[in-house]
């Protein structure tokens, strides 16, 4: 998960930084962006619940929202 600084929209990145269980993820920086990933393995579940977490409390979605998503596995971080 990235947050572009150029985007204007600095909101989602404060949300994301005072959201109960930020502090799970870890944190890169690629090409001066800040960016997020979290270690979930292969279970679909969790995936699924941090996904929506993230869209309630961080995008705003409102809860319920029926939404399309693709997840990737990168590989193993560095």
């Amino acid at each position: 998960m990235t947050f572009d600084p150029e985007s204007g929209d600095v909101g989602q990145f404060l949300r994301f930084q005072r959201m109960p269980g930020s502090e799970q993820f870890d944190q890169m920086n690629i090409g001066g962006i800040p960016t997020f990933a979290l270690r979930l393995g292969y279970n679909v579940n969790v995936a699924k619940r941090w996904i929506e977490h993230v869209l309630t409390h961080v995008m705003k979605y409102p809860e319920g929202t029926d939404i399309e998503c693709e997840v990737y596995d990168e590989g193993r971080m560095k």
